[in-house]
């Protein structure tokens, strides 16, 4: 028997509070540049029993050949004390996980394999003797474990490790900025004994180094102060949004884009410029009002499909997809995940709207509206026009 793979399984069963809970960002921090695959088990984001959805997915290692059960087995456990979130019991050697019908896997891609970064992690740090909770629900939070009675604490051993892990996370979340310090020296205070001043001033300039230099410059970070900024196309282009879903709202739109192709009076009804001189047409009015709904359809669609990526990036696609937007909005515990549901929410919006407004009763009703928006003081009598043998240009 032999294996160059390493599975490990996470069900997030050490926490009921979807904010302590595990995606595979997560376990890209913890084990940086190491490539691996995510498999989302059959069970992601369903209930099971009496645990609510929550993200369920399956890690696999690529590791250098080995043909020793004993190796496998110890590796696992070294792979659960990193990162203590691993199902405590799926760490054997002989463990296999279910496939699912339509298999849904994401690859994370390294330079190295877990073999080659457990060999670094060794040599770096001093050996402790490996910790490996009994049970799922005993799995420790954050590398803490129970300690004279006492949940949370971190024991010697484990300290920087831990608040070196912590301290990532919370870079990454909140940014360089004073809550994410304040919150990684809250957490500091559960160790035992404690560190001095100088060793948690080491931690945190480390983690703060290894943010700068390999969060904050990856090009699939979203910046904590980005999350609430529009989309560069929105910036340097204008949507065909209209400020307000209505027939008036609409009618503003294809005034501020068709003004100088279409006009409007009591005496002539629409008239149209044709690329030479101005002639009435009721037909073309229509034309413009209809071409207007394919641009916006364009234009809904890609701001639809930025959101739906924003919600991805932010970990929230799944528990919207899982609970509708509605309810699921309970569930977006992060200003990134709430702002991110909003204008997502906006983008379906405006593509329902859009979707609406090609129905022929709808155009009537937006040329309706727009006459005072295109309208023109021109003399009285339907054969003006005519009589100028429909040759008046607009200055």
């Amino acid at each position: 028997m032999k294996s160059d793979c390493l599975m490990m399984d996470i069900d997030n069963d050490h926490s009921d509070d979807l904010r302590d809970w595990k995606t595979p960002e997560d376990v890209r921090i913890a084990f940086p540049d190491v490539e691996f695959a995510v498999h989302y088990s059959r069970n992601h984001m369903r209930q099971k029993g009496d645990k609510s959805t929550r993200p369920k997915f399956h890690v696999f290692f690529p590791i250098s050949e080995t043909t020793s059960a004993e190796q496998y087995t110890s590796m696992k456990r070294k792979v659960a004390q990193i990162f203590p979130y691993f199902d405590k019991n799926a760490l054997d050697a002989g463990r296999f996980f279910f496939g699912t019908p339509k298999p849904k896997v994401e690859i994370l891609a390294g330079n190295s394999n877990l073999t080659e970064f457990l060999a670094e992690y060794d040599a770096s740090h001093p050996q402790a003797p490996v910790q490996v909770a009994a049970s799922a629900e005993s799995a420790p939070t954050d590398n803490t474990n129970v300690h004279n009675g006492h949940q949370n604490t971190i024991l010697e051993g484990t300290r920087n490790d831990t608040l070196l892990d912590y301290a990532e996370k919370v870079l990454t979340r909140w940014g360089l900025c004073d809550e994410a310090k304040r919150l990684f020296i809250e957490k500091s205070q559960h160790c035992q004994p404690p560190l001095t001043k100088d060793e948690l001033f080491d931690i945190w300039r480390n983690a703060v180094r290894y943010y700068k230099n390999e969060i904050a410059t990856s090009s699939e970070y979203i910046q904590p102060e980005d999350f609430n900024a529009p989309p560069a196309s929105e910036s340097q282009s204008p949507s065909f949004a209209p400020e307000d879903f209505t027939d008036i709202g609409q009618a503003k739109i294809l005034a501020r884009e068709y003004s100088d192709r279409l006009r409007y009076s009591d005496g002539t009804g629409f008239i149209c410029f044709n690329g030479t001189h101005w002639e009435e047409s009721n037909s073309q009015a229509h034309g413009f009002a209809q071409e207007l709904t394919d641009r916006q359809l364009i234009d809904a669609k890609t701001a639809l499909e930025y959101t739906t990526s924003a919600l991805k990036k932010c970990n929230a696609l799944d528990i919207v997809i899982q609970h509708g937007m509605q309810k699921g909005a309970n569930y977006l515990y992060t200003p990134a995940q709430q702002a991110a549901l909003e204008r997502y929410k906006n983008a379906r919006e405006y593509e329902k709207f859009v979707n609406v407004r090609k129905k022929s009763s709808n155009i009537n009703a937006v040329l309706e509206c727009v006459k005072p928006y295109l309208s023109l003081p021109m003399p009285k009598g339907k054969g003006f026009l005519r009589s100028l043998n429909l040759s008046l240009h607009l200055l």
